[in-house]
């Protein structure tokens, strides 16, 4: 995992997108010797389910089939090796968290209580130096606008030209078709929306996609364990997102390939409709009301995600878990404040509007200072309102 700032309080990446890269096909021998029958992305051989790709794919990758053909499908969720995270930290806490860390999807564990403002250092001071651009350093590290991506090696904006069925939306495509993840661009080496046929077997927008549990997407969009709709990041993707939910936004995410060596191609920034929220009583299926940042805007969302942690607002949490792969020893909200006289053990508070929203032990909703994605650059901090004591 590669945090990009430190802190008791760290916000939680946004993102699992499935990527797709092809495979050669496998043979079939149809699925009527198997019973139940064979799910999509297996054949049957023998009267037995095996992978219909050859070769299989690899670890975290997932055999579907596309347009009658198998592929592998991976899961891309915010480790650092493949989408960026980018976390809100409130100001004051120097405790870097752990490094090396992929299991946990929102964040890792909060470390330390905040300080008054005073301890911090200057509030809302410092100004990003320009960046996002062609030739200009990524944002963050990761981020780059419009048709730019980021070089890993590099960590800076290099332009790219983008194919022809290239998107960002779906009101680009042709009839019939739907902006959505089709097969990279640039090559294979380059992660890309293209305007591609809605898969019929595919779930509608909106629909659970927790891989491989679930179907995929009909465009094979799933953010968030959710199937969204593309946005072009900035107004007028807000925009947009709104015109299909009042509360939504569009908000970006990052990916970045794995080669067939190991290694890695550069960053690019993609849009989605989610929806946005308040508190946990604005999130439906399952989410919870969590904190992403965004990269190019240097400003931090809150929005409806799958949380990795279990425990819920107001339960007892450890301010440092023995096991970073525990869903139990984490927060729904990934925010664990520490008890007042107590290092070791905290509760879970909640983001949230009112009193109302707030647990027993955390009472009070109240502003809460979180520094912007630019930090350390920069000390500019972001109210949030969140429960506490």
């Amino acid at each position: 995992m590669r945090p990009s700032s430190f802190g008791w309080l760290r916000a939680a990446a946004f993102i699992g997108t499935v990527v797709l890269s092809a495979c050669s096909d496998g043979g079939s021998s149809g699925t009527a010797s198997c019973t139940p029958a064979c799910r999509d992305g297996f054949t049957c051989v023998s009267g037995t389910c095996v992978s219909a790709c050859n070769p299989a794919c690899g670890a975290g990758e997932l055999c579907v089939i596309r347009a009658g053909a198998p592929i592998c499908a991976t899961l891309i969720t915010p480790d650092g090796s493949t989408d960026d995270i980018v976390d809100a930290t409130t100001p004051g806490d120097t405790t870097q968290p752990p490094t090396d860390v992929t299991a946990p999807t929102d964040g890792t564990a909060p470390t330390d209580v905040p300080v008054t403002p005073t301890d911090a250092g200057p509030f809302d001071g410092g100004v990003r130096p320009p960046c996002g651009m062609t030739d200009q350093p990524c944002c963050n590290t990761y981020a780059c606008a419009g048709n730019n991506f980021c070089n890993s090696s590099t960590r800076r904006c290099q332009a790219f030209t983008p194919e022809a069925d290239e998107c960002t939306t779906t009101g680009v495509c042709p009839a019939g078709r739907v902006c959505g993840f089709g097969a990279r661009c640039s090559g294979g080496d380059r992660s890309c929306l293209r305007c591609i046929a809605p898969d019929a077997m595919g779930s509608p927008e909106g629909a659970a996609c927790n891989l491989p549990t679930t179907p995929l997407c009909a465009n094979n969009l799933c953010v968030s364990a959710a199937c969204r709709t593309a946005c072009a990041l900035g107004a007028t993707g807000d925009a947009a997102c709104r015109a299909l939910n009042p509360n939504s936004a569009c908000a970006e995410f990052s990916s970045t390939p794995r080669a067939p060596d190991g290694g890695v191609g550069p960053t690019t920034l993609l849009g989605a409709c989610v929806p946005s929220c308040l508190r946990d009583a604005d999130c439906t299926g399952g989410l919870h009301c969590g904190m992403s940042g965004q990269g190019i805007t240097d400003t931090l969302l809150l929005y409806c995600r799958r949380s990795f942690g279990t425990l819920p607002s107001g339960a007892v949490c450890p301010m440092t878990p023995s096991s970073l792969s525990d869903p139990t020893m984490f927060c729904q909200s990934a925010q664990c404040l520490a008890m007042m006289g107590s290092t070791s053990m905290g509760n879970c508070s909640a983001f949230c509007a009112t009193d109302a929203d707030c647990p027993t032990v955390l009472p009070h909703c109240r502003e809460t200072p979180f520094f912007r994605p630019s930090f350390p650059m920069t000390r500019s901090t972001v109210p949030i309102r969140m429960c506490d004591r």
